[in-house]
């Protein structure tokens, strides 16, 4: 009988790449008035360096698509459980040439990128989303 004594290779990391998908929201408003959206809110748990990032895209004609400009990013404690949020809006007028500043259109992509922790071994979780908007009588 032999005794293996060389020690356990290393775990294979689960989590290796990003992982992507996209959110589409459309809204409107009465004539005579402009569309803002406002605020993406989200749940989410971020364990270890683990983070999410959200990417968002106005648009009217798909076709036709600024570059995606990053609005939030989730990352810190890993017991968060509570409504976190991005300001939609001041993002797009802040976003430098050539995509912004970006006025709101009637449709909204958000593009959420899961990245796993630097060591492969914990997964973000988004747990719920919202995005808000409002209407103005236009100027």
């Amino acid at each position: 009988m032999s005794v293996d004594t060389r020690p356990p290779a290393p775990p294979i990391a689960p989590y290796n790449n990003p992982a992507s998908f996209t959110l589409e929201y459309n809204a409107s408003c009465n004539l005579g008035q402009s569309l803002r959206w406002t605020f993406l809110d989200w749940k989410a748990v971020t364990p270890e360096d683990s983070r999410i990032e959200f990417h968002a895209q106005t648009y009217d004609d798909p076709a036709v698509l600024h570059d995606p400009i990053l609005v939030g990013t989730a990352a810190g404690d890993p017991s968060v459980n509570h409504w976190t949020g991005a300001d939609i809006g001041g993002a797009f007028q802040l976003a430098p040439p050539p995509a912004g500043p970006v006025r709101s259109r009637a449709n909204l992509r958000i593009t959420v990128t899961l990245h796993p922790s630097s060591d492969g071994f914990h997964a973000p979780t988004l747990l719920d989303r919202r995005v808000r908007f409002t209407c103005k009588d236009a100027e």
